[in-house]
């Protein structure tokens, strides 16, 4: 199950057919490439421009490893000679030069990114320019060393031709690079925008995913299980498996909770702070008082333990009025992808259904935990169990400590699918608009029951 609104947007967005599906692991990569095809022409001078940069940095690099490599050679072969060992400490020091400049070049030929961007750009600028100096103090020294090797001393000179050559031929080929950059400067600065705004999302998606996979080994106590319902009671095992469900079900709609609020909790902690104001005009008396009391429930910490003290409709008319403000709309659609999807009213019709379920779930939750029939069962269990007062408090204990693990799992499965599909909405969106295509990131299968049967939401849709 999708819940309500939000799930017949995800719908509506996946009625046809993927183009393409894209795993998660491969999304940015993916990205970049059909970006990079899009702006191929747009970015084709800029990269002809740094391919020649990137071709001297690379020129160099092979010169100064290879010469680092037949240094190597001639400290062995002296270290072994005891009529040439005097020389070896001045190649160890000829060395280091080498290994510097193996080191500064290494850091500027950076991996070419699939698609070039603005971010790139200017980093490239200020590293190449601030080890330009550093380099030519590394290669200058090559030049004067005293080699009694004739050979070696051709290799040197041959070494730093061909090393001051690249060096200066950089100057003139960045210069190329950057009048090339200001021309182009619109569109890197596009691609900078798209790649940001995904980078980070899915980077956090691609480390949560992995650690669901690597907790795959979390499973409740198996005192506890279904299996054991001969042995410990049928009924026990009932009561106990429906809270945990109720409070995995409750867990995951709460989620859904906060995100619908998200963006109208910034917007109260700016209104209580006065660096936004109502629009009171066509505003009663009734609709500002129930603002200010929704404004004033928000910007506390535990706000949710306290929606419960206001009246749902007053809820839901302090959040229309929010929401129909002019100077607010566009920022709490720009903050959230969930309510840009909606219509106003039909935003708080869905908070309204989601607070609704919420609220009777936590009420149930609780009912039970307080009720005689929990303790009952417990005892009954420890009736059933062949164990001493001392080993059923043990067991019992392991058995709340694997439930508690258990739920903040299943807690965080749920967050990581609710990130989850904002994420893929938002690639679909843009891919639409962008590409002209259907595109589905898709997540790897999980291996955990509970991943399977449990949660709400499919993601596999």
């Amino acid at each position: 199950r999708v819940h309500g609104g939000f799930g017949d947007q995800i719908k509506m967005a996946g009625e046809k057919d993927a183009d393409e599906e894209v795993p998660l692991r491969t999304f940015f990569e993916w990205f970049e490439r059909k970006l990079a095809n899009k702006y191929a022409l747009g970015l084709l001078k800029l990269q002809k421009r740094f391919t020649s940069v990137i071709s001297l940095l690379r020129s160099m690099l092979c010169c100064a490893v290879d010469l680092g490599q037949l240094i190597e050679s001639y400290i062995e072969f002296a270290s072994g000679q005891s009529s040439k060992e005097r020389f070896v400490t001045d190649y160890h020091g000829l060395k280091q030069f080498v290994d510097n400049i193996i080191h500064l070049v290494n850091g500027l030929a950076m991996d070419f990114p699939i698609c070039l961007d603005l971010e790139f750009v200017e980093v490239f600028f200020t590293s190449i320019q601030d080890k330009l100096e550093l380099l030519y103090a590394n290669i200058h020294p090559i030049a004067h060393f005293e080699s009694h090797n004739a050979e070696l001393k051709k290799h040197l000179q041959q070494a730093h031709k061909r090393l001051l050559w690249a060096l200066q031929m950089l100057p003139s080929c960045m210069a190329d690079v950057h009048r090339a950059a200001q021309l182009s400067m619109p569109l890197l600065r596009k691609l900078e925008v798209a790649k940001a705004f995904f980078r980070k999302p899915w980077q956090q998606l691609v480390a949560d995913v992995q650690s669901l996979q690597s907790n795959e080994h979390l499973q409740l106590s198996p005192h506890f299980n279904a299996e054991d319902d001969k042995q410990f009671g049928s009924s026990g095992v009932s009561l106990l498996g429906r809270l945990q469900r109720l409070k995995s079900e409750c867990g995951e709609i709460q989620i859904l909770l906060e995100m619908i609020l998200e963006p109208l909790i910034r917007i109260s902690h700016e209104l209580k702070n006065k660096r936004r104001r109502l629009s009171k005009t066509h505003l009663k008396p009734d609709q500002l008082a129930n603002v200010v009391q929704y404004v004033n429930c928000l910007v506390k910490p535990d706000f949710l333990s306290h929606l419960g003290s206001i009246q749902i409709n007053e809820l839901c008319q302090a959040m229309s009025t929010l929401l129909q403000q002019p100077h607010l709309q566009e920022e709490i659609q720009r903050q959230s992808l969930l309510l840009s999807l909606s219509e106003p009213e039909d935003a708080v019709a869905f908070f309204k259904s989601t607070y609704t379920e919420w609220k009777h779930d936590c009420t149930v939750i609780q009912e039970l935990e307080k009720s005689s029939a929990y303790d009952a069962e417990l005892q009954r269990i420890k009736d059933a169990m062949p164990l001493s007062d001392a080993n059923f408090a043990a067991v019992r204990r392991n058995y709340e400590r694997s439930l508690k693990d258990h739920q903040r799992l299943m807690g965080f499965y749920h967050r990581v699918m609710a990130a989850f599909h904002l994420f893929k909405v938002q690639v679909a969106s843009f891919c639409l608009k962008e590409f002209d295509i259907i595109a589905e990131v898709t997540l790897p299968e999980f291996n955990h029951e509970s991943f399977k049967g449990s949660s709400t939401v499919d993601h596999s849709d």
